[in-house]
This record gives structure tokens, C-alpha cells and sequence, in this order.
């Protein structure tokens, strides 16, 4: 096989979808993985024409065409099926879940089934590639998440036990290396010094039932989560400080903040709207917004963050939108935040011509200087007298590296 130097990657054209996010540059984005018991398809949701306008939906990637596309190496235990003993058959309404952006070139998610094997497990979608991988078990099933691009962790709370079983609030990170993907380490903490009432409260457990909620971390390190208060759980809107500005960074003194909290709404399977983000998904968009999603009912609103508060109450085309497709609502099982928060690299962007599809494509470069390495990686591309098949070449390109 031919390879194709770094020097030379201005003639090859990638066989890569850089594109697909990288050209989504206006305001207002979020990701968004849609709620369907065949299709597996994760969007672009574009929010910056405002309330007034439906928002745009630009399809990322078609996880169930890719499957049916390469049946030998598309990776299964991504799907979340109905019947995980024999992981054939339909596919579960809720799986996967857990979305979460790492700001750069991969939207990982976790895939778990409602009977037999309920284990999660970790994927991403791969924008440099246009593939699906599997990373690893991550544990009971995880029905939200974010990814904190500062230091490439996939974060998640565990689902707790009910109110009167007493759980406790348990925050998971898996740290990923950013050249592949893979897992580097895993920590688990179960300490917070809650200083909701008292800024100065030591570090302890803390008593709290998390059941099917969501968070986004934003780029001072303040995580915001929900806690749908269904089966059992709290219905809270809080937040949590990851201690991007002390020296040390001691997983035992996160801060946890109580910001609003709702009556639980018991066993009923769908939560009661209250006009406060306690029971939706989160995602920040491209502009700093914290948006919410009620699943149920597809209302998105902008929330603030200081009191918890959304537009779920208010008039539809102004304090909120739903999305439709010919007549029939759109609901997502998770939302991913897009957000850029200025990370400098050591990898500088250019662009190259495309000569079998006539347009330009991004690509990452070595530079001097940044805050994070800039490593090789293996690639296909395709040369320009090679447009009209599938052959491709060995080819090499840059992406940014685990610390």
C-alpha cells in the first residue's frame, strides 16, 4: 500500500467528515440524540435563530445505517437492545444515552439494554473517521453525562438507590487519551462539601437519590445536573465545582450547591413541569447557554443558571420550542453540549481542497507551543485519480493527545 506523508496531505483527499461539525459555526448548537426504536441517529440542533424560529436539524451521524453499511465490523455492543441476552431484535427507545461532545472530533455515548445485560457500555462516533468504536464497560446504566475537554474525562453520577434505601451521590470519571480514545484511568468520588447553607462545610457523603437526570460542565469547571425525582429519586437542579482554579485539585472538596428543588413526583413515570430545570436534559450551546430538554414533551428553553428557572411554562414560540418532523414531535433521550472554551493546542488548523468532491476540508497540523501535544495517527485518504471507488491509501494525520 501507498502511504501518504503528512507534507503531502494537501493531495489526498481525506476519506474523513471533518465537515460535519467543523462546519457548524453558528451560534446557538447542541447535539442530540433522538428517542426512535429503529433509527439511531445523532443531530445538529441549531438554536441561534431564537424561540421564534424552529430551530435547524442537521443529521451527524446515522448509527443504524452504519451498522447495516459494515455488518462485520460495526461494533453491536453500541446498540442498546430490548432483549440484552440475545442482543437481536428491537432496539430499546432510550438507548444509548449519556451524550457528550469532547469538543474536538468525537461524540461519545453509553449503550445499555432494558432486560438481560444492563451493563453500560462506552462508544464514541468518530467525526475524523465517519465510524463507530467501542471503548469500555463503564458499570450500571447511565442515563446522562457530559465530558470536561479540559481534561478528556467522560464524567457521569451513577444511578442511586431510592429515597428509602439512603444512596449516596457517586460522580464517575473515565479519562480518555485524546490521540485514540482509549481509557487511561478511572476515579470514582463520593465526597462533597456541601455549601448550599455553609460555605465552609466539610467533606462528606452526601445523601441523595440520583435517578435519570443529566448535567454539563461549563468552561470554569461548574458542573450542572438534574435529577428527574421519578422512581424514587430527588427532583434537584444543582451544581457542582470540579476545582479548576485551586493549586491542587483534591477530588475530595468539590463543592455541591443545592440551586432549586421540586416535590418528587414518586413513582410516576413522567415528571410534572415546574418551570425549573429539575427534570431535563442540558447541554450548553455554541453561546454559552445552558438549554434544556423535557424528553417527554420536547420542550426546549434556555435555563439560568443561578436559579434553575426555564421557559417550560411559558408560550410556545417564544419562552420555548418543540421540534416536529411532518406533523409528529421530535424528543431526544440526551443532549451533548458544543462548546469551544479555549483550550490551545499544539496543533494549528488549514485547510485543503477536496478534488473528488470539490470542497475544502479542515485539517490539523503541528505547530510550536499549546497546552496539549499534537500526535500522528494513522489514516485512509483517497489520491484525486482514485474518486470513483472505495480505494483508499495509507495516510497520516494529526489530532490532539492525551496529556
Amino acid at each position: 500500500m501507498a502511504r501518504c506523508a503528512v507534507i503531502l496531505l494537501a493531495l489526498c483527499a481525506l476519506a474523513l467528515r471533518m465537515h460535519s461539525v467543523h462546519g457548524l459555526q453558528n451560534l446557538g448548537i447542541i447535539f442530540g440524540i433522538e428517542r426512535d426504536p429503529v433509527q439511531k441517529n445523532i443531530f445538529a440542533l441549531d438554536f441561534s435563530a431564537g424561540a421564534e424560529i424552529e430551530p435547524t436539524v442537521t443529521l451527524v451521524a446515522n448509527m443504524t445505517q452504519a451498522a447495516a453499511n459494515d455488518p462485520a465490523g460495526f461494533p453491536n455492543r453500541c446498540f442498546g437492545y430490548v432483549n440484552g441476552a440475545t442482543a437481536t431484535g428491537p432496539l430499546y427507545e432510550f438507548s444509548p444515552n449519556g451524550l457528550a461532545y469532547d469538543g474536538e472530533a468525537r461524540l461519545f455515548f453509553a449503550a445499555f439494554d432494558r432486560f438481560g445485560d444492563t451493563m453500560s457500555r462506552l462508544c464514541f462516533y468518530s467525526v475524523l473517521t465517519n465510524t463507530f468504536e467501542y471503548s469500555t464497560i463503564l458499570g450500571d446504566i447511565v442515563l446522562g453525562a457530559t465530558f470536561d475537554a479540559k481534561t478528556y474525562q467522560y464524567i457521569w453520577i451513577d444511578e442511586g438507590k431510592e429515597q428509602t434505601e439512603a444512596g449516596i451521590l457517586i460522580l464517575q470519571f473515565i479519562r480518555l487519551d485524546r490521540a485514540t480514545g482509549t481509557v487511561v484511568d478511572r476515579t470514582t468520588n463520593t465526597l462533597f462539601r456541601n455549601v448550599t447553607t455553609n460555605p465552609n462545610a466539610p467533606a462528606a457523603e452526601l445523601l441523595f437519590t440520583f435517578r435519570g437526570g443529566d448535567m454539563a460542565v461549563d468552561c470554569n469547571g461548574i458542573l450542572y445536573a438534574s435529577s428527574v425525582g421519578t422512581g424514587g429519586g430527588f427532583k434537584y437542579f444543582f451544581s457542582i465545582d470540579l476545582d479548576y482554579f485551586t493549586e491542587e485539585n483534591s477530588s475530595t472538596s468539590f463543592a455541591y450547591r443545592l440551586i432549586h428543588a421540586d416535590p418528587s413526583d414518586g413513582q410516576s413515570p413522567v415528571s410534572s413541569l415546574t418551570g425549573f430545570a429539575t427534570a431535563d436534559q442540558l447541554a450548553f450551546d455554541s453561546s454559552g447557554r445552558l438549554i434544556s430538554q423535557d424528553s417527554e414533551r420536547g420542550i426546549f428553553s434556555v435555563v439560568n443558571r443561578l436559579t434553575g428557572a426555564n421557559g417550560e411554562l411559558g408560550v410556545e414560540g417564544v419562552d420555548f420550542v418543540r421540534l416536529t418532523e411532518m406533523g409528529m414531535l421530535r424528543t431526544f433521550a440526551d443532549l451533548a453540549s458544543f462548546r469551544d472554551c479555549g483550550l490551545v493546542g499544539a496543533c494549528v488548523e488549514t485547510e485543503i481542497v477536496d478534488p473528488c468532491e470539490d470542497r475544502v476540508l479542515p485539517i490539523l497540523t503541528p505547530a510550536e507551543g499549546g497546552d496539549i501535544r499534537c500526535v500522528a495517527v494513522d489514516g485512509r485518504c483517497r489520491l484525486p485519480g482514485m474518486c470513483e471507488g472505495e480505494d483508499t491509501v495509507d495516510c497520516i494525520f494529526y489530532v490532539l493527545a492525551a496529556d
